[in-house]
């Protein structure tokens, strides 16, 4: 009876996990990896992703002294994987992400551009590459005050004939580590409240 209490209790903490996540409750996502000594799980992401939404839930608390090792350990993996995989434009935009949330700007410009780099030679017709043009957009409202450009950059992209879902719908890009420096901004609110890029889940 104790594992299958430990089972529900594991299952019950990682799906408040997963609705304080989505819901962008930052206080609740790390009071629950607190409750887990650091181990919180909340599946479908891999460990790393994970880490990282758990510091951007500390940034969000104006914890950066919290969110660094775990930056710190992402940006390490990162950038041995990209040594390892220099072509992998994931890679560099994740690592391009990760420096920036460190407040790392020359490293970050460097990983951003190496990723625009092969983006641009691989670049195809509207909706190829979504994703990774996607997050090397998102990465630079980390490093430009000038939030301007980036939303309108952004409003355009989001209107490429892409599927909406999974990482890419506008419920998802509200509460997202990778927009926390647009969260608040009206005309970022408007963008994913405009009805072309709002269309439901299901």
């Amino acid at each position: 009876s104790d594992v299958c209490s430990s089972d529900l209790n594991g299952k019950r903490i990682r799906t408040r996990g997963r609705i304080a996540l989505f819901r962008g409750d930052a206080a609740d996502f790390v009071a629950l990896w607190h409750e887990t000594d650091g181990h919180l799980k909340t599946g479908g992401f891999t460990e790393r992703i994970g880490r990282g939404h758990v510091a951007g839930a500390f940034l969000r608390l104006h914890q950066p002294a919290m969110a660094r090792p775990l930056l710190e350990q992402n940006r390490d993996e990162l950038r041995v994987e990209a040594e390892l995989d220099p072509g992998d434009v994931g890679n560099w935009s994740a690592l391009a992400l990760t420096l920036g949330m460190l407040g790392d700007r020359a490293g970050a410009r460097a990983a951003l551009d190496r990723a625009g780099k092969i983006i641009a030679a691989r670049s195809g017709g509207p909706g190829t590459w979504f994703g990774p043009r996607l997050d090397c957009l998102l990465v630079r409202a980390w490093l430009e005050a000038d939030k301007g450009p980036i939303l309108q950059e952004l409003a355009v992209l989001l209107r490429e004939p892409v599927p909406r879902d999974g990482p890419y719908h506008v419920r998802v890009l509200r509460t997202h580590t990778t927009t926390i420096p647009l969260q608040g901004d009206s005309r970022f609110e408007a963008i994913l409240a405009d009805p072309k890029n709002n269309a439901p889940i299901f």
